[in-house]
């Protein structure tokens, strides 16, 4: 984990981003995205633990790696998805979901949090609406930034994780009994 030593202006909020990849060299992949990121960005204020998890809401033959990685920012939520899209596509990414259905990816950049801005528009949504079933996201979040205020439930990203883990339990515990 690595946190950033300077400090952006005032105007600045927490970018929060979620890097995949299960498709090639995944963690060059990450590492590459990292990279592109920095030149968009300036330097991170911090980046997790890389992580090695099984594809969520599809079948896939390779695992992923994954990560969160925190910047400071205050570009509208609107060009920093324009940006992210560009890194995507400068490292081989086509399209994000094929008819609406997930599928193995070279890279995925997705914006988690920005700030408290709680954005629903067709074309974003912010915080991202499926991290609170995504371990591969909160995992990955609470390691670096277990004490940010998710802007919707009102609650810490390790408060989130850990509800997401006794509801976890709670399936385990009803299954076995079964």
């Amino acid at each position: 984990m690595r946190y950033r030593r300077d400090i952006n202006s005032e105007n600045s909020q927490t970018l929060i981003f979620s890097l995949g990849s299960n498709l090639g060299n995944k963690e060059k992949n990450i590492r590459n995205a990292i990279e592109l990121l920095r030149m968009e960005f300036g330097s991170e204020d911090a980046c997790s633990s890389f992580y090695e998890t099984e594809p969520w809401g599809f079948q896939a033959d390779s695992t992923f790696i994954n990560c969160c990685i925190v910047f400071q920012s205050n570009l509208d939520p609107f060009h920093v998805l324009e940006r992210i899209q560009i890194i995507e596509k400068k490292l081989g990414r086509t399209q994000k979901t094929l008819e609406g259905q997930y599928e193995s990816r070279l890279i995925d950049v997705d914006i988690i949090y920005y700030g408290d801005k709680i954005v629903n528009d067709s074309q974003l949504n912010i915080p991202h609406p499926l991290l609170y079933q995504r371990d591969f996201v909160l995992i990955p979040l609470a390691e670096i930034l277990p004490n940010f205020i998710d802007p919707i439930r009102k609650i810490s990203i390790a408060q989130i994780k850990e509800n997401q883990r006794k509801k976890y339990e709670l399936v385990q515990k009803i299954l076995r009994n079964i």
